[in-house]
């Protein structure tokens, strides 16, 4: 729900409707478009150094926003989605988990596994048979 609230704010605020709501900040909007980075390119980048330089910012600035925004650090919030996008490819296509690993470009389907189970607790078998 938190990510679709935060892309909802972020195409609200870039389709002009600016005139009818109060001023968004400097740091909120960084983190609009951070939000909008990760949702746009989850699949391929993973760490937090790529976001931070399409934003032309320092990771260690980006982790600060995020954590004063959402309590969470930006790595958090990358994972999140990742997280979320590979659970919705698990529970809505027959997608194989070595094509899953190779969509998000995890180097092994082993280690997209045991990512998967950390933040979940489920292998991706086990989250598809749930």
């Amino acid at each position: 729900m938190q990510n679709f609230f935060i892309g909802l704010e972020s195409i609200f605020f870039s389709e002009g409707a600016r005139s009818l709501v109060h001023p968004v900040g400097p740091a909120r909007q960084l983190f609009n478009k951070f939000c909008r980075l990760v949702v746009e390119h989850c699949h391929s980048q993973h760490e937090v150094k790529f976001y931070a330089g399409k934003l032309c910012i320092t990771p260690y600035y980006l982790s600060k926003i995020t954590r004063r925004m959402m309590g969470a650090s930006a790595k958090e919030l990358i994972d999140r989605q990742i997280v979320m996008e590979m659970k919705r490819l698990l529970s809505t296509t027959d997608i194989s988990i070595k094509e899953l690993a190779f969509h998000f470009h995890f180097e092994t389907m082993s280690y997209m596994a045991r990512y998967f189970r950390r933040h979940t607790g489920w292998t991706p078998n086990e989250f598809r048979k749930r």
